[in-house]
């Protein structure tokens, strides 16, 4: 296993001990010695020669045998020195729980680098700086500051804040829940939140992996290391900061749509994560896969003694996308001989309010037996009565069950009477949005594509050539020939257009006659981005008369709403007609951490009102492309509908293949619209498209 020293040391120190009241040393030291570790426990101070009773080490050369893991409470100026002095020992693990490592030390490197650079020739992984501190129940060590209980169990838990460590430690305390670690990142200085799924993947002892995440610096190591673990074991994440960061003003509508939590929600996805949406959503995850295996994802049995809970359940788990098991004749002949005549003889199975506990396990017992508990979960939903509290049912239920063939049912034990006692939950829609995460985390896995696809373009360094001098040239939006070149030579359909000077009508007339009518004239400016702000794209134009007369007008009403813009010319095209069009906008943006995406949606000039758009990080297969289309509301538009042939999808999922490679081919390219793409039965067509330089 990687990480062995912080998953199974044999020998701690505490650099940084102390007895003081109140002090990060004395807690830390405290609590590992509270917590019952086994392994070898040293406190290091050079400045004193006993730690709570315990002989008391000067530095790393003075102790008895190797610290495999050291846990730093020192003040942060000399941390660098406290790491390079065990590193020379042979430690191979450190949690520094120490804060401002960002400040510069005697030489000018930030101390978080001075440590970072005395640990690294020797192999030391650091966890923090500025972190609670690690937990790992299985071997009873409590190397952080925290000294609430953590049991042993199969959920990890890797978080950036510590007070989330401290406050699921809280709640999981009084549910009984255990934990195979949990791990408090800190500053990740070192190790990360990828490092950690690496190492929880391969551990035996970890059956799920909860991750509370802010931000991260390498999102495409994150990416390919939830995907090997996402392959294993369920992983789940808890992402915060939704903020409206793709409300920013942008130069294409790629730029503005493609805000920080769009790309995670695309990211999460390529990496086979199941996000969750709050804490109280990692709760509800924990309750049902901290006590042991997920239940089956599939379709759900629901018992109940209150019809009314029962369908609040009901609706929840249709609203969430599950789905309500089928009774099958076996059990309903089951259920006939232990149930009153009134019971509903369906699924939810309503065994009626004077139910007392011993019809409870009866039922229960006949669901066990039925494929019904092989095939999915079963819900129970108790609503508190005088003939049966809950305490009363759920002891019955314990002592009935069969511990080695019944699958658990997950309960909910509506309201608050049993306090925290009874595992479960207390409102219905909760226990549903549990079991709905929990079967999607196991039925998504990791994805299977790469980030490493082949991207090469024929031809591409010519066109990047001509990209980097029109950037020296001082130019940021491209339009016309050189961005239809870039798409050409990624394999997008264009149509053919010719560019013409603003003065040389006598061009336009020709260029028109070789392009043949009807045609497209748009006006081309860098200071223009959107050409239907100012009515910049006429259609339609007929004859060589009515060229003339509408680029006139073009240019004296671009010159009206854009005094000042520069003019490079105009522009025509042959108007396409499509015969079944859908309007659909296609780009390409830059994420600082996740590198390259692809945007797809409902395109138009009302892309923005629409709000029907997806990403995806480049690069992309078919069949990522197909998912990318599935998560939009217009997929059900390129369908067949009504009189409507089907668009060609094929044609469409081509086009976001071809796109995702020119973003890896030509990272001159900041940004990239393509709108509309027109697609139908026939295929696919860029109408227009432009580029931001980067």
């Amino acid at each position: 296993m990687t990480l062995e020293a912080f998953f199974q040391p044999r020998a701690v120190a505490v650099v940084g001990a102390s007895d003081q009241p109140g002090s990060v040393g004395a807690a830390v030291f405290r609590n590992l010695r509270a917590g019952g570790f086994a392994g070898a426990l040293w406190p290091v101070n050079p400045a004193h020669d006993r730690i709570a009773g315990e002989p008391c080490f000067a530095n790393a050369a003075a102790l008895p045998g190797v610290a495999d893991l050291i846990v730093i409470c020192t003040p942060a100026s000399v941390v660098p020195q406290v790491v390079q002095e065990f590193a020379a020992t042979g430690t191979r693990g450190a949690v520094v729980l120490t804060a401002g490592l960002d400040a510069a030390g005697s030489d000018g490197r930030s101390l978080q680098q001075a440590m970072l650079d005395a640990a690294r020739p020797r192999g030391l992984r650091i966890l923090g700086g500025n972190c609670v501190g690690l937990r790992m129940p299985r071997v009873a060590l409590n190397a952080s500051f925290s000294a609430l209980p953590a049991q042993p169990g199969r959920l990890a838990l890797v978080a950036q804040s510590g007070g989330v460590i401290t406050a699921f430690l809280s709640w999981a305390g009084a549910r009984g829940i255990g934990f195979s670690s949990c791990v408090s990142l800190g500053n990740a200085a070192d190790l990360c939140a990828a490092d950690w799924l690496d190492a929880l993947a391969a551990d035996p002892g970890t059956g799920a992996i909860l991750l509370y995440l802010e931000s991260v610096k390498d999102g495409r190591r994150l990416i390919a290391a939830a995907q090997a673990a996402a392959r294993l074991k369920p992983v789940f994440a808890l992402k915060s900061g939704r903020g409206a960061e793709g409300a920013k003003a942008a130069a294409t509508h790629t730029g503005a749509l493609a805000g920080a939590d769009t790309v995670w929600e695309a990211a999460l996805l390529r990496a086979g994560i199941h996000r969750l949406n709050d804490l109280r959503q990692m709760y509800g995850v924990a309750e049902i896969l901290g006590r042991g295996d997920a239940p089956p994802a599939g379709p759900v049995t629901v018992l109940t003694n209150s019809g009314g809970p029962a369908v609040l359940a009901v609706d929840a788990l249709m609203r969430d996308g599950g789905q309500l098991a089928q009774i099958p004749s076996s059990l309903l002949q089951e259920l006939n001989q232990c149930l009153p005549a009134t019971w509903s003889r369906g699924n939810p199975i309503d065994i009626i309010g004077d139910a007392l506990p011993a019809r409870f396990v009866a039922s229960m017992q006949a669901i066990q037996r039925s494929p019904n508990a092989r095939s999915g979960s079963v819900l129970l939903v108790h609503a508190p009565t005088d003939m049966a509290p809950a305490a009363d049912v759920n002891r019955a239920l314990q002592a009935g069950a069969n511990a080695a063939t019944d699958v658990p049912p997950v309960a909910c034990w509506m309201g608050e009477q049993q306090g925290s006692t009874l595992p479960g939950f207390t409102v219905p829609e909760e226990a549903v949005r549990a079991l709905i995460d929990v079967a999607t985390a196991q039925e998504r896995g990791g994805s299977t594509t790469p980030l490493t696809l082949p991207t090469s373009l024929p031809g591409i360094e010519a066109l990047r050539a001509q990209l980097r001098a029109a950037r020296e040239a001082g130019e940021t939006m491209l339009t016309g020939s050189l961005v239809s070149a870039l798409l050409a030579a990624a394999g997008v359909p264009v149509v053919p257009e010719a560019k013409v000077a603003t003065a040389d009508l006598d061009t336009l007339e020709s260029a028109a006659a070789a392009l043949g009518y009807p045609l497209v004239l748009k006006i081309l400016s860098p200071d223009i981005t959107h050409k239907s702000d100012v009515g910049g794209v006429v259609v339609g134009i007929a004859d060589a008369a009515s060229l003339v007369r509408e680029a006139a007008a073009l240019l004296a009403r671009c010159a009206r709403l854009r005094p000042g813009a520069r003019i490079d010319g105009l522009l025509l095209q042959p108007q396409v007609t499509m015969a079944h069009a859908r309007e659909l906008i296609v780009g390409i943006s830059r994420d600082a951490a996740f590198g390259p995406v692809v945007l797809f949606g409902h395109g138009g000039t009302a892309v923005h009102v629409q709000d029907d758009t997806a990403l995806g990080l480049a690069p992309l297969d078919s069949r990522e492309a197909g998912r990318l289309i599935a998560r939009t509301r217009v997929a059900r538009r390129l369908a067949a509908w009504r009189d409507w042939p089907a668009a060609d999808l094929a044609a469409v999922e081509s086009v976001l293949v071809a796109v995702s490679k020119l973003a890896l081919a030509v990272p001159e390219i900041a940004e990239l619209d393509i709108n509309p793409l027109l697609a139908g039965p026939a295929g696919v067509v860029s109408l227009d498209a432009r580029i931001r330089l980067g």
